[in-house]
């Protein structure tokens, strides 16, 4: 099955949830001025798994932001009478294009309902 794709920007709607992405939601403010900031947005959202993709495009419609946020869940029981959606693993990702046409990438990773594990880095292409 093909996903879903919704286009939100100055001439198209939202987006499914109505809002624009935040795009600068995990953006250093020490960085703000060295990346390119992106006119509208395509979102993917699976069928099949909790996943969505976003990403923004700027003037040259040319890629300069990227998100994505994948979730594996599973039913789970403390007295096998009561059942619960429990998360067993989620990866978060935002990239933004500076303007030397490196990648700031930050990525979260969690196992379990418990924390994860945060951190950036840099990149010379695009995250895949």
């Amino acid at each position: 099955m093909m996903p879903r794709v919704y286009e939100s920007g100055p001439r198209r709607h939202a987006g499914r949830h109505g809002r624009l992405p935040d795009w600068t939601a995990r953006l250093p403010g020490d960085w703000r001025d060295a990346v390119a900031a992106p006119l509208y947005f395509r979102q993917h959202a699976e069928y099949e798994m909790a996943a969505e993709r976003i990403q923004g495009f700027d003037e040259d419609n040319a890629c300069c932001y990227l998100a994505h946020t994948v979730r594996e869940q599973r039913m789970q029981s403390d007295d096998d009478e009561d059942f619960y959606l429990a998360l067993i693993w989620r990866e978060e990702m935002h990239a933004w294009r500076l303007r030397d046409g490196r990648w700031l990438i930050h990525r979260l990773v969690q196992t379990g309902e418990e924390g994860g594990r945060a951190f950036y880095s840099f990149s010379e292409t695009m995250p895949r």
